[in-house]
């Protein structure tokens, strides 16, 4: 996966890089080729997306309109499936959409943001 920032913290040709990488159904590979991987797609989509929320530095209005883009069908594929068996990946994948919601203002991924936490609490164990 393309890092966020660089070494000046810059989103410049970043998006273009993430859209190259990311499945046309909006998930990415982790290691192997074809894998799909929950956790990569949503480390990466709330990577991004808190980059652009925080260090939206000069994007130009296509760039910023491809990041977008991108983090929406990344928000689509994640809305759609549940990690339950490694809990921490669904709380980054609420992250993700919560930040996706952040940067879109809208409310579908704030709502998918929270029905992942609520999957995670209902899955929690007693140890934590």
């Amino acid at each position: 996966m393309a890092e966020p920032g660089g070494a000046n913290g810059g989103l410049q040709r970043r998006p273009r890089e993430l859209a190259k990488e990311q499945y046309p159904e909006g998930c990415y590979d982790e290691w192997y080729k074809g894998e799909r991987g929950f956790a990569v797609t949503a480390i990466t989509t709330v990577a991004y997306g808190l980059a652009a929320l925080l260090r939206d530095d000069g994007l130009d209005a296509r760039d910023h309109d491809l990041l977008t883009r991108t983090l929406r069908r990344a928000a689509q594929w994640l809305s759609r499936r549940d990690d339950t068996v490694k809990i921490n990946h669904q709380i980054a994948a609420a992250a993700a959409l919560a930040a996706v919601w952040r940067l879109t203002g809208e409310e579908r991924w704030h709502r998918a943001a929270e029905r992942k936490l609520e999957v995670s609490l209902a899955h929690q164990s007693e140890e934590g």
